[in-house]
């Protein structure tokens, strides 16, 4: 009978301590340049609370402007403030150096699109004529920055983004944005697999990264990438992300549903500068491993995408997502949501 009591008691000690090894890694917040500035602008009018979702993205007021920069936060996580992908994977790479520790919980804020975010590839791509725009709004000043967040958006607009997400991103390019090649491209560079555990959690707190076939790629194609056990997974929002001073919890969605309400959230956005006030209901496409196959399912009507990994998500043959192609032109440009830039769409 005491074999027996002590061979239950090494098991659950086992069990224990496989949990507690599960839940050790780094909590790691990026945000591109341009959204710390936002996130500035913001707090200084609508102080955040220290546990607002957003607070590790406010860029301190005496923070250097050379990118990255890497903060550790009161709570223990840590923010990189980055500017091109290849600087923020190598941050990535000497902060885990640094802890001996892997990542645990990603958080990526920045301005996304289908498929994609607005940030360039590397150094050289940051520095050429097609990323003039984004080194004008990422340099410009924090008002700048506020401002055009908060800028209404026509139903034209979001009907090209609809247009765009039904399209394959194999072949296409985007000036001045990062997708699935160019994660695929840096990672492979930095090692980026090795620094994330088993059980890593990635979200995505972007506009309409996971919309559509191009956002089911680049979803199921990040887990790919990064992750390495069944319990991990990667999350994009299928709607327009709201992350302001008004969304403590977590990142919100928006969308267009009909021609009465996108005209009334466009007249009231510019004024009362508060994502709360359009709050939707909204679907996360959620990517990870299922018997060695990388799948990809939706979380459906919620409020918040959380970035602790407390809403995974199940990956099962039964909710598998398999979007369609479209076979309408691409449209020649887009605006990235949250700025007013628009951004050209070539063939490769």
């Amino acid at each position: 009978m005491k074999s027996i009591s002590l061979l239950i008691a090494v098991l659950l000690s086992t069990s224990v301590m496989s949990h507690a090894r599960a839940e050790e890694g780094l909590t790691v917040n990026v945000a591109e340049i341009g959204i710390g500035k936002f996130h500035r602008m913001d707090n200084s009018i609508h102080p955040y609370a220290d546990d607002n979702i957003w607070k590790p993205y406010v860029l301190a007021n005496n923070a250097s402007m050379k990118t990255p920069l890497t903060v550790q936060n009161k709570n223990g996580s840590y923010t990189v403030f980055f500017s091109n992908l290849d600087e923020l994977m190598g941050a990535l790479e000497q902060l885990s150096a640094s802890t001996k520790m892997k990542i645990k919980n990603f958080n990526m804020n920045a301005h996304g699109m289908p498929g994609h975010m607005w940030y360039p590839k590397d150094a050289k791509t940051q520095a050429g004529f097609g990323c003039m725009q984004w080194r004008q709004a990422a340099g410009a000043q924090d008002q700048a920055n506020y401002d055009q967040y908060y800028s209404p958006v026509s139903k034209s607009e979001i009907m090209q983004m609809r247009d765009l997400s039904n399209h394959t991103s194999v072949g296409m390019g985007v000036t001045c944005v990062s997708g699935l090649k160019e994660w695929t491209d840096q990672a492979t560079k930095h090692k980026l697999k090795s620094l994330f555990t088993a059980d890593a959690q990635i979200h995505f707190m972007s506009c309409i990264v996971g919309l559509g076939t191009m956002g089911d790629e680049f979803t199921k194609g990040i887990a790919n990438l990064l992750l390495s056990g069944d319990a991990g997974r990667v999350q994009t929002s299928m709607k327009f992300g709201l992350g302001d001073w008004s969304m403590a919890e977590g990142m919100g969605f928006w969308d267009y549903e009909n021609d009465a309400q996108l005209d009334h959230d466009n007249e009231i956005y510019p004024k009362d500068r508060s994502d709360r006030e359009l709050m939707q209901k909204g679907s996360i496409r959620t990517a990870g491993f299922m018997n060695g196959k990388v799948g990809s399912s939706l979380i459906t009507d919620r409020d918040f995408m959380f970035n602790d990994g407390r809403d995974p998500g199940v990956i099962s043959a039964s909710t598998m997502v398999e979007e369609s192609f479209s076979t309408s032109p691409l449209p020649e440009s887009v605006r990235i949501p949250g700025t007013n830039v628009r951004v050209k769409i070539y063939k490769e």
